[in-house]
């Protein structure tokens, strides 16, 4: 099977080939070759409309492989059809050739990274606050105060995006178009 995908109008169109043993990646005339036994983690991840499977490599690459690709206007294109039978066809294979981790949802580290956002931004409006002598209580209890009501507002916005292992033969729905 191959897929030919663009992540977005400036990158160069990618074409998938998923043989027996390997997933090799053509895109500008140049061909790479990963074998399955090297992929380490898949990670199923979806915002609106646009779907996505980053996966992880041995020796630190990331490929990350949407539904999209572009026109030659740059007007975004859906293939989900095609995206959705890439990703079970792409899990059958790996499902006996590689001891890869599986997940569904939003990377820790995106997760974590609104939190530090939501921690910095309560400081800034406590200290802010207390500059323009608007401030109420002491500007400590204030920044506590203002990170847990943002961790609780962040936690309820990216509860259904928390990450969640699955077996590969059993892919969540909810990521696949």
């Amino acid at each position: 099977m191959n897929y030919t995908y663009q992540n977005s109008p400036s990158d160069v169109p990618k074409t998938i080939l998923l043989d027996e043993f390997n997933l090799t990646v053509r895109s500008s005339g140049q061909e790479t070759v990963f074998p399955y036994s090297k992929i380490i983690e898949v990670q199923l991840d979806r915002s609106e409309r646009k779907f996505k499977t980053l996966l992880s490599i041995e020796g630190g690459k990331i490929l990350t492989i949407t539904n999209r690709t572009f026109t030659a206007d740059k007007r975004p294109e859906d293939q989900s059809r095609v995206y959705s039978t890439f990703v079970r066809v792409l899990h059958f294979h790996l499902k006996d050739k590689s001891r890869a981790v599986y997940s569904s949802g939003s990377s820790k580290v995106k997760i974590g990274s609104w939190a530090i956002a939501a921690i910095l931004l309560s400081f800034v409006i406590s200290f802010t606050a207390e500059y323009w002598e608007i401030s109420l209580i002491n500007p400590f209890v204030q920044v506590a105060i203002l990170t847990v009501m943002m961790g609780i507002i962040i936690m309820t916005l990216s509860i259904s995006k928390w990450p969640k292992h699955y077996e590969p033969t059993n892919i969540p729905l909810e990521f696949l178009p």
